[in-house]
């Protein structure tokens, strides 16, 4: 797909978001192209990213840079290989260094830690870290030549601002253009799901809701006509997207409430029952973690009182 001189290209992923979608802005004036996100590490993307930029009439060897919107897998990991054979820049936020630097190993001690804690079984911990450590067996290190922070101006002619928007993941950026008034939202701002709440080594908050939240407001200010997430459909109407996502939070913190009258649960728990019994490994993660993150967010506004019994953490509601 193309608008102007932006393509979207859908590239698969191997594991339950299914594909990305990374973008290339074409700079007519010098003939070179951008790469905002630049897909996992696996053949298959690589050879459908080429063959993309082939049928416009470009080579590899006319990528510029690649601005990485935050560093989960499937939006960094073909940096490795695209940086070793080409002569492109690779841009992201200073805590994107700071996770390049984490030893991979202390990654799955944390995520071990965070799930089992939180009332998750322990096979289906161990479930998800094999699948984890199957994706992730070539480890590749973000290989980053610049970084870039909030309201930084980028991107010789192009006219591209960061705009810092921790929440998913500390480091997460959104990319705007105040002529255009298009702009990139990676994972911050999705059509049809709601983003998952960072909770390891990518949010050191301790409130990583509220961080999530004021990340949205910020965008309220800006004029979006169109915007490009990473998964999913462009949206048209990101500020009422925006507001979409916002109520959603407040319609699942009042569930939750509602929820723990008269009962201490865990957060698994609660997640489990937002999802069922039948949902996938993917959805366990997901229910998990933004439960989770409600909680945190409960706990800190005096809502919620946090019980640890046996290593496991239970929530009850403040009467």
């Amino acid at each position: 797909m193309k608008q102007n001189n932006i393509h979207r290209i859908r590239l698969p992923v191997p594991f339950f978001v299914n594909h990305i979608y990374i973008h290339l802005i074409e700079n007519y004036e010098t003939s070179s192209l951008i790469l905002i996100d630049c897909g996992p590490a696996t053949d298959d993307a690589f050879i459908i990213l080429e063959k993309y930029i082939q049928s416009i009439g470009y080579s590899m060897d006319n990528l510029e840079a690649c601005i990485v919107t935050h560093s989960h897998y499937e939006h960094y990991g073909m940096l490795e290989r695209i940086k070793q054979n080409y002569e492109i820049k690779i841009l992201a936020h200073p805590a994107m260094v700071k996770f390049a630097s984490i030893d991979f190993n202390e990654i799955l001690s944390s995520v071990y830690e965070l799930f089992i804690t939180n009332g998750m079984p322990k096979v289906s911990v161990e479930k998800f870290l094999s699948l984890y450590q199957s994706i992730m067996k070539e480890n590749p290190i973000p290989l980053i030549d610049e970084v870039i922070s909030h309201r930084d101006s980028i991107l010789r002619n192009l006219e591209w601002q960061i705009i810092w928007t921790p929440g998913h993941a500390e480091d997460h950026l959104c990319i705007y253009n105040e002529n255009t008034k298009v702009m990139f939202t990676g994972d911050h701002v999705i059509s049809k799901v709601t983003p998952q709440i960072g909770l390891t080594y990518s949010v050191q908050s301790k409130n990583p809701l509220k961080v999530y939240q004021q990340s949205l407001q910020e965008l309220l200010n800006y004029d979006i006509k169109v915007s490009y997430p990473g998964h999913n459909n462009p949206i048209e109407n990101t500020h009422e997207r925006i507001i979409e996502i916002l109520k959603h939070h407040k319609s699942r913190e009042n569930w939750i409430l509602k929820t723990l009258d008269s009962k201490k649960l865990t957060a698994f728990e609660i997640g489990s029952k937002i999802f069922g019994e039948t949902a996938t490994i993917g959805h366990y993660i997901i229910s998990c973690t933004e439960t989770i993150a409600h909680l945190r967010s409960l706990k800190t506004n005096g809502k919620v009182n946090e019980i640890l019994k046996d290593g496991i953490y239970y929530y009850e509601k403040v009467a």
